[in-house]
């Protein structure tokens, strides 16, 4: 993947970085999600990973590509003692 560069932006006494879409996505990461950081100064690197490793649905399926199951096709009649 080749080098891109954005710019800090100052937010009230921090500095925030725009990251594209696609470049989380790429990441593994999500809108809104707690990401931790680690800054690696004799490399001059700022490290973001996902702070908990909770499977997301969407990454779970994302190469998933059989066919979506109907509910009929789920639920096949009584499983235990249900009223019916």
């Amino acid at each position: 993947m080749a080098a891109r560069t954005t710019k800090l932006k100052k937010w009230e006494d921090n500095y925030g970085v725009i990251l594209p879409k696609e470049t989380l996505k790429q990441a593994g990461l999500w809108d809104f999600e707690d990401v931790k950081f680690d800054v690696i100064s004799r490399r001059n690197e700022i490290i973001l990973k996902p702070r908990n490793s909770v499977n997301r649905l969407e990454k779970l399926f994302e190469n998933y590509t059989g066919s979506h199951m109907s509910d009929s096709e789920i639920i096949r009649g009584s499983i235990g003692e249900e009223l019916i």
